[in-house]
């Protein structure tokens, strides 16, 4: 069984407890570089969904279908400043896992609103979600590139899709001042970026970068602004990801995890 490219439903169990367990210890033992101090909360979230998620498999949840790379996960969360009772959007909502997280740190007095435009996944993600039990979490099958004004404004949004600066701006308005909005994001420089920003109200409400880091090239957000953006520059985006993805398949886990931590 290889860990690095898992293919059974068995493999796929294993690596993401692997992942969750790894994303833990490094919110426990940070260093200054991948999120400002330790985050032992965080850490015990990570593993308690890892038990609820395995207590819900053996019922017929199934998470394996897309395991997100926890480093990135956790850096996200470890600098999202999320508190119970905060109320987070989510766009992107995959097999539920975020979610879970998302869920379980806004506690039961909080709220996570999550929307994923694919009825397929977004059936599998209802099941799971049902399955654990989760009573604050508000799953919506729909188009999630204009975010969700009818519950704005959020303390956090995080965005699992690749979208370019734009489209980031244009759904960080929907954040209170001073909150953040996690994305990876798309320039013409680079395809694979993290970005963190908040929102300054008193600057138009413009975003301002927080933090970015070197990541994963992930698929685009399907909006107009991105798609006229493909256009442009559709061929110099297929070289950059062959490239990045040849160069990030190269490294080992730890040299990945330590571009993870790089702030550009």
């Amino acid at each position: 069984m290889s860990l690095d490219n898992p293919a059974t439903k068995e493999e796929w169990q294993v690596f993401r407890k692997a992942q969750a367990l790894q994303a833990a210890d490094m919110l426990r033992k940070s260093d200054g570089y991948f999120c400002p101090e330790p985050k032992f909360e965080i850490a015990e979230v990570f593993e308690s969904v890892e038990r609820e998620i395995e207590a819900a498999e053996s019922k017929s949840a199934d998470f394996t279908k897309r395991t997100p790379p926890c480093d990135s996960v956790a850096f996200g969360l470890a600098n999202a400043n999320i508190k119970k009772g905060d109320k987070v959007l989510e766009i992107g909502t995959g097999t539920g896992y975020i979610t879970c997280l998302l869920s379980r740190l806004v506690g039961p007095e909080g709220k996570a609103i999550s929307i994923e435009i694919h009825m397929p996944t977004f059936e599998l993600a209802r099941k799971n979600i049902n399955l654990i039990g989760l009573k604050n979490v508000t799953l919506i099958n729909g188009d999630g590139s204009d975010g969700f004004t009818t519950e704005a404004p959020f303390d956090a949004i995080w965005v699992d899709a690749g979208i370019i600066l734009p489209t980031a701006e244009k759904i960080g308005k929907q954040l209170k001042e001073g909150s953040r909005i996690f994305s990876f994001l798309h320039t013409m420089d680079y395809s694979g970026t993290i970005l963190w920003g908040s929102i300054d109200e008193k600057k138009g409400g413009a975003l301002k970068e927080v933090r970015r880091c070197s990541g994963m090239v992930m698929p685009y957000l399907k909006c107009p602004e991105n798609e006229e953006f493909l256009v442009k520059i559709r061929a110099k985006i297929k070289t950059e990801r062959e490239a990045h993805g040849k160069w990030w398949n190269g490294l080992s886990k730890e040299q990945k995890r330590k571009e993870l931590r790089k702030c550009i």
